[in-house]
């Protein structure tokens, strides 16, 4: 039996989909110019990881808030140049006005209802301040290839609906920005490119968090054939997940 993820492996998945979604963030944040002192809030920040790489790229006033004091204890252990407050995102604990940007990255899928989310976000934002969505997956739009793994998604799918997540959040991301009264408001997909098979490391990393979602479901001679499909599948060039992901960006 699997035991529950420790916090430094929370900690690592965060920081991979952070590596994921990096060039994306970096471009939209050079293309929308916003100055290093500006007042920078994400909600939902969880361990710390997107604020703690926006630290280094010289951004000076970074706040995070979670409502986990788990993550909050464990970010401020380790990141730093970041300040971090636990707080419920339909109330958030800032005054009116406060912020230039504010951010989501992985995190509107698994909060309802979306309306008050954003709402209460541009409470606290400033006049013409901008509201950015790194990345929302669209889960119901997921590729699996070679056929034979369409069970790792399906499987995974209904491990995250059954958690509370929004599968098809990313399709709707735009629109929810529109309805919220956003101006402005620009989206699009992030790009995908495949490379023949990575580090058997990384396999190992994807691997070990497979294997936590497959486990209630699957024996483990079942997820150890998917595993050998899968690794064969990269070795061969011919492994494909796609996971549709969008962005959007909105001015108050």
């Amino acid at each position: 039996m699997y035991n529950k993820q420790t916090l430094p492996q929370i900690d690592e998945q965060f920081r991979n989909q952070s590596e994921w979604t990096k060039p994306l963030r970096e471009y939209i944040l050079e293309q929308l110019n916003i100055p290093a002192n500006a007042n920078i809030l994400e909600i939902g920040c969880g361990t710390g990881v997107v604020l703690a790489d926006l630290h280094l790229h010289g951004y000076l006033n970074l706040i995070g808030v979670d409502i986990n004091p788990d993550y909050l204890h464990f970010a401020k252990q380790n990141k730093v140049g970041i300040q971090l407050v636990n707080g419920d995102a339909f109330n958030l604990p800032f005054c009116n006005e406060v912020f230039d940007v504010c951010f989501f990255h992985y995190f509107l899928l698994w909060v309802t209802p979306l309306n008050r989310i954003l709402q209460e976000a541009l409470r606290v934002m400033k006049e013409k301040s901008v509201v950015i969505a790194f990345a929302e997956p669209d889960y119901k739009a997921r590729i699996d290839y070679p056929d034979e793994l369409q069970k790792i998604g399906e499987i995974q799918n209904h491990a995250l609906a059954q958690s509370g997540a929004d599968l098809a959040m990313g399709r709707k991301l735009k629109e929810l920005f529109a309805n919220s009264g956003l101006k402005n408001v620009k989206g699009g997909i992030f790009g995908h490119e495949w490379s023949s098979l990575s580090s058997l490391a990384e396999f190992k990393f994807e691997w070990n968090y497979l294997e936590y979602d497959l486990f209630p479901y699957l024996t483990q001679g079942e997820i150890d054939q998917l595993k050998r499909v899968d690794y064969q599948a990269r070795h061969e060039n011919r492994r494909l997940l796609f996971i549709p992901t969008f962005w959007a960006i909105g001015w108050t």
